[in-house]
């Protein structure tokens, strides 16, 4: 089944999550985004990828959300130490009737006073935190996969059609092949007997061997029978294959190769509309091909 190289992914898990964006590229370019205090597992997330892509432009996106993880292994934690606001609170009260005032304490007076909010630093488990993006990231690359695959069916649609009309456009080449040559060879021969009847058939023999060499090389049997074989081959290729790009890409360029030669060796209007046809649907093909894995 055919792929197409572009496509997106996300996965999901509480605060991790991990998108995957897949563009055209002729190999396999990874590239990662990591919070800083990851960047040592970049080389793995790059090994995961490149096991499951074999073409295109990959970048991959890890985003710990909601600040939890901060931005360090250790991360922060604030906490209110109730005793202390207690014994400050009991103080206040104490000065107060020392004093004999009825101050009202307010939260930015307790706020201010030193001791009342302790920074609690928390260990991450890294070994947890690298299990969850690996689920996460896998979780991306199937939802990648998949929309891949479901383009690269529109993609093989879109062959098929091609395909369909470069096999019509050639079976009329085919068609009009005898035809054409012995139009050719019946008007060198009738030539020679008009010459042979003026009695210049002499002046003439030069014309007529090289016109004779040119009968010759209209001979294309070769060439359609490899044409034929090539375009079998494309099509069993992208109907029962995956990550086959390069390969037909390969052979749409032997199949341009066939019909050009065709195209140049036979001198005749009706094939050469139909081989300006099948070029322009060959021409096609390769742009389209360039979208697949």
């Amino acid at each position: 089944m055919l792929k197409s190289m572009t496509g997106y992914g996300q996965g999901k898990n509480g605060n991790c999550r991990v998108e995957i964006r897949a563009l055209n590229r002729r190999f396999c370019e990874v590239n990662v985004k990591l919070p800083p205090f990851l960047f040592f597992f970049e080389e793995e997330i790059k090994k995961i990828v490149k096991c499951k892509i074999k073409r295109g432009k990959i970048d991959v996106f890890v985003n710990l959300t909601e600040g939890t993880y901060g931005d360090s292994v250790d991360s922060s934690e604030v906490e209110i130490d109730e005793d202390m606001v207690y014994s400050y609170r009991k103080a206040g009260e104490k000065l107060s009737v020392m004093l004999n005032r009825k101050d009202e304490f307010k939260l930015d007076f307790f706020m201010s006073l030193p001791g009342i909010l302790k920074i609690k630093k928390t260990k991450i488990n890294t070994k947890k935190l690298l299990k969850d993006i690996k689920n996460v990231l896998y979780q991306a690359l199937v939802q990648l996969e998949r929309m891949r695959k479901n383009e690269g069916k529109i993609i093989g649609v879109d062959f098929t059609k091609r395909v369909k009309k470069i096999n019509s456009c050639f079976s009329k080449i085919k068609l009009q092949l005898p035809k054409a040559v012995k139009k050719y060879e019946n008007k060198l021969w009738r030539d020679k007997l008009q010459n042979f009847l003026k009695g210049t058939q002499k002046s003439n023999e030069k014309t007529f061997l090289l016109n004779s060499i040119i009968a010759e090389r209209m001979e294309v049997t070769e060439e359609v029978v490899r044409f034929k074989s090539h375009l079998g081959q494309f099509v069993k290729t992208f109907k029962n294959g995956s990550e086959v790009g390069k390969k037909m890409d390969f052979i749409i360029q032997e199949m341009s190769r066939e019909i050009n030669t065709i195209g140049a060796k036979v001198n005749n209007y009706e094939i050469s509309c139909e081989v300006i046809q099948i070029k322009s649907e060959l021409e096609k093909l390769k742009e389209q091909i360039q979208n697949v894995v």
